[in-house]
């Protein structure tokens, strides 16, 4: 009760009745409640905001039946059959329990998120799409798509984890070796076992701020002007990953971060069998378990073209993991711009699970036999005919093109084996005093192998 109130209460009785005196009041405290309403800023409802509209949580069947497996593919990166065989192993750990489930507005019962369309969410952010277009796909809220995705993350590295390299497991090894031999030219390179690069992930500074810990973020501003993390890979000649380290920030360059990986401690005490090695570029240290190229230092006295040729036929092998990084980001692009979690951890977890679900892919088309190359025939490429002068430079009569002959595989193997490989003379025989790769140089040198040069 107010001091005016409190007076008014000894005062009045004198005055009037009681009847008057409660009807009194209660015009009064009427008065007080009007004057403190008259400051508050009322809420607008729902139906008067511009663009509104009744957020509707969307079920999981229709959603699938209105894209058709093509759509799917396009929309989630994978297969429906894969999303189902991940599904099947995860769903267990991403379900949503129906006690924890909230009662929506749209439906008037309790509706859980369903744990396909958690790993939808998290496939179209692998994919690249936007939070935005996310939430009105599902119909979900902001919060949901963030939880759906980190547990989903979470559930795909616990089930489908990167198995360590097996370095006791001769036939596997050998299994690897055949893969690198079949697209070395000649079966030169028989017994290489992984091809190992650098992959820079590209992080936001957000990742490295305040909150996370690290005092000095100059640690993960890379040579290529951006911050990242320094990721070892080792793939096969399939383009599957075989390792993965992830321990060095973007500015420690791959010489560093590989000494720093299991798989290299590995190697040096010795696990790796005695016929086989690995292949890395000029970045990592050279040993009889590791070939990389000749440097350009060493070229400049090469007169008899033994270590150019080395360094070509080496290219063939050390191509699949570019090939592998390119596969990966074409798959998920996520990974071509700076990743935007404020979380360090969490952005080694999306490239872990790139991985992973690069790798199950891999398997896929294995299984089903689609692993060669998609290409034209040789002599099926087409250029303008030197004698048309289309309109507006438009191309729309079969006269305007003609056939031209390109150097693909099937020539560039003709021009090894028929034009230049005549086999060479005074070649230094193979001696135990020599290294691992010098005798690969003089192995390919004496079989008579050369780079490619155009002819006249």
């Amino acid at each position: 009760m107010s001091d005016l109130q409190l007076y008014l209460c000894i005062l009045l009785p004198c005055l009037i009745g009681f009847d008057d005196i409660l009807q009194v009041l209660a015009q009064m405290q009427t008065l007080v409640n009007t004057f403190k309403n008259m400051h508050k800023r009322k809420r607008t409802p729902d139906s008067a905001l511009p663009f509104h509209f009744k957020r509707k949580r969307q079920l999981w069947s229709p959603l699938v039946r209105s894209l058709g497996p093509a759509e799917f593919k396009r929309h989630h990166r994978i297969s429906i059959e894969l999303f189902d065989k991940i599904h099947k192993k995860i769903e267990a750990s991403i379900s949503t329990k129906s006690k924890y489930a909230r009662k929506t507005c749209c439906r008037g019962k309790i509706s859980a998120v369903d744990s396909r369309s958690r790993l939808s969410m998290t496939l179209k952010h692998l994919a690249g799409s936007k939070i935005q277009d996310i939430e009105r796909t599902h119909g979900v809220s902001r919060s949901t798509v963030t939880q759906s995705i980190y547990s989903t993350l979470d559930a795909i590295i616990a089930e489908f984890p990167i198995d360590v390299f097996p370095f006791d497991d001769v036939e596997f090894l050998q299994k690897i070796a055949d893969g690198f031999r079949s697209k070395s030219t000649g079966g030169l390179f028989n017994n290489v076992v992984g091809v190992f690069d650098g992959f820079l992930l590209r992080i936001s500074k957000r990742c490295i701020g305040n909150k996370s810990g690290i005092n000095d973020p100059s640690k993960y501003y890379c040579r290529k002007g951006y911050y990242a993390v320094n990721c070892q890979v080792c793939c096969d000649a399939n383009r599957k990953i075989l390792s993965l380290s992830m321990l060095c920030p973007g500015a420690v360059p791959d010489r560093l971060a590989h000494s720093k990986s299991k798989i290299h401690r590995a190697i040096e005490t010795g696990q790796l069998p005695e016929p086989f090695h690995f292949v890395g570029d000029n970045a990592y240290p050279a040993s009889d378990q590791l070939f990389t190229p000749c440097k350009r230092t060493e070229l400049r006295d090469d007169a008899h073209g033994y270590l150019d040729n080395y360094n070509f036929y080496l290219s063939q092998i050390r191509i699949n993991i570019e090939c592998c990084f390119g596969m990966m980001i074409n798959k998920f692009p996520i990974l071509e711009t700076a990743l935007t979690t404020t979380k360090l951890e969490t952005a080694t977890k999306v490239f872990t699970v790139c991985c992973i679900l690069h790798n199950l892919c891999i398997d896929e088309r294995i299984i089903n036999d689609n692993l060669t190359a998609q290409s034209f025939p040789t002599g099926k490429r087409y250029t303008q005919n030197a004698d048309s002068d289309p309109a507006h430079g438009l191309l729309t009569n079969d006269s305007d093109f003609e056939y031209v002959q390109t150097v693909d595989e099937t020539v560039a193997a003709e021009l090894i084996n028929l034009q230049e490989n005549a086999g060479t003379n005074n070649i230094v025989p193979c001696t135990d005093n020599l290294s691992a790769k010098e005798r690969m140089i003089y192995k390919i040198a004496a079989s008579g192998y050369v780079r490619p040069r155009r002819i006249g």
